[in-house]
């Protein structure tokens, strides 16, 4: 049985870095709005 290696492309490897930045930062930009709200939200429900 022929077992064949799968070579995954790092996308880091040949992406702009302006790209990677818009990919990697604005998601976890959103991330932490979102707990801010959830924390702030949390805080006027529990006091």
């Amino acid at each position: 049985m022929e077992q064949f290696a799968v070579r995954k492309e790092n996308p880091l490897e040949y992406k702009p870095i302006g790209l990677l930045l818009v990919e990697f930062a604005v998601p976890a930009t959103i991330a932490v709005l979102v707990n801010a709200v959830y924390n702030i939200v949390d805080q006027i429900f529990i006091g």
